[in-house]
């Protein structure tokens, strides 16, 4: 859905060049706790989240199921690294986001428990409508075929190399209409993968979650909307590809009532119910990680 920008909004010409950001000046990436003293996160949210429901009961007992499993042998080398890449995108307020904030929940109490080397990271933009980018673009005569055109927000809710026990209070952020704005997914993966690289992991696992595609207005009406399959949707189709093309990296999606039909993730797990979510994440870690025994089954 388009917020559109008035009547010189028409889609430009096709973009079919390498894939670029415009400017990054004003990209960041920010902690959860940092960000957490600029947003007005109303009273209860963490309580709602940790609330014993039958869905999370189920999702707290296959996550033991997975843990014991992975303790018993896994072929991940002695240093594998995982992380839960969450999208933080508009389309996701409300039960969607609840349900990512709850798998997170129980998933890092795992990963604590397993001793492994984790991290949670969320993708968004700080603003709509372009932000500061496009209000550059546009000062500097909106020149055509700018690339991606918005003000990436990468957050760090599990930061491997800084254990930090404060992040429960963090995961309320993930349900913020404040935060929740437009979702660049490839760039997202590139950063994760380059957090992951710096831990020298024998493996990386990556579970991307999200209810969509790519999709930030700015940049689609610069660079052709769908003319071009989607300026953002091109770039992550490429970067998942060559994700999957390399030995060391695993990586899956867990879609919150979506069907990812359109990226060349693989395999690909569909909560078509979010009470199942959390639940299916370990169903996708299984994938990924014993992907042998499931073709052999």
């Amino acid at each position: 859905m388009f917020f559109g920008f008035g009547k010189k909004s028409a889609l430009q010409a096709p973009n079919s060049g390498p894939y670029r950001a415009y400017t990054t000046e004003f990209d960041e990436v920010i902690s959860a706790g940092e960000l957490r003293k600029q947003v007005a996160l109303f009273p209860g949210l963490l309580d709602s989240l940790r609330q014993l429901t039958p869905a999370r009961i189920h999702a707290t007992q296959r996550s033991m199921d997975f843990q014991a499993r992975f303790i018993a042998g896994h072929p991940l080398g002695e240093r594998p690294v995982f992380t839960i890449l969450i999208d933080h995108s508009g389309s996701m307020r409300g039960p969607k986001s609840l349900s990512a904030g709850v798998l997170a929940d129980i998933a890092i109490a795992i990963f604590e428990n397993m001793q492994v080397k984790f991290e949670v990271l969320g993708f968004t933009t700080s603003s709509w409508k372009g932000g500061r980018s496009r209000q550059e673009w546009v000062s500097r005569g909106s020149p055509p075929q700018p690339g991606r055109l918005c003000d990436l927000r990468h957050i760090v809710y599990v930061d491997a190399g800084k254990p930090d026990s404060d992040w429960t209070r963090s995961l309320p952020l993930m349900m913020s209409d404040d935060v929740l704005k437009e979702n660049v997914d490839g760039e997202a993966l590139l950063w994760a993968r380059q957090r992951a690289e710096a831990l020298n992991p024998t493996a990386w696992i990556c579970v991307h979650v999200s209810d969509g595609t790519p999709m930030d207005d700015a940049t689609v009406l610069a660079n052709g909307g769908e003319q071009t399959g989607w300026y953002l949707q091109q770039h992550l189709d490429s970067v998942v590809q060559s994700f999957n093309a390399d030995p060391a990296i695993r990586l899956g999606c867990l879609a919150l009532e979506y069907d990812l039909v359109r990226a060349p993730f693989h395999p690909v797990r569909y909560a078509k119910s979010l009470n199942d979510a959390p639940a299916i994440f370990y169903d996708l870690l299984d994938d990924l990680i014993w992907p042998a025994a499931k073709e052999e089954g």
